[in-house]
């Protein structure tokens, strides 16, 4: 196995780890709608596989316009840390307001 299908396999465990099972799923892409509070907008993640490795994307309908997306290319389990502990951010702030 390649070292990036290494890294796309581990990065879709720790996302289910973090976020718990995806709301829809294929064999490289997972969907998460992350409900903050019962009348608060979902916060949505895809997590998608490519071939250069898992990219994520993060729409937040609750944050300011200039942080209400996100996009990163994972290269390394700390990108898929950084994006989890970003996500986790705004999830708190959505709570919060």
């Amino acid at each position: 196995m390649s070292e990036p299908l290494d890294l796309d396999a581990k990065v879709h465990a720790r996302f289910r780890a973090a976020f718990g099972p995806p709301r829809n799923s294929t064999d490289k892409d997972a969907e998460w709608s992350l409900k903050p509070a019962a009348n608060s907008p979902a916060i949505n993640v895809l997590l998608n596989g490519e071939p250069k490795g898992p990219a994520v994307w993060m729409f937040d309908p609750n944050a300011t316009e200039d942080r209400s997306n996100l996009n990163i290319q994972i290269k390394t389990m700390d990108d898929a840390e950084k994006a989890i502990a970003t996500i986790h951010e705004h999830f708190a702030h959505a709570v919060v307001h």
